[in-house]
């Protein structure tokens, strides 16, 4: 059996300013993207 650990980080965050809200939220439900459900669903996030 062969397992991989990954560790890494983000180094930048690129967001539309449409999407942020006043708050610093990024609204997923204005960029109109899909998120992963576990391994394999998609969904499409909406508050």
């Amino acid at each position: 059996m062969i397992l991989f650990l990954i560790i890494s980080q983000i180094k930048g965050l690129y967001v539309d300013d449409v999407f942020l809200e006043e708050d610093g939220f990024i609204n997923l439900s204005k960029a109109k993207v899909v998120a992963i459900n576990g391994l394999d669903g998609y969904t499409i996030p909406k508050l």
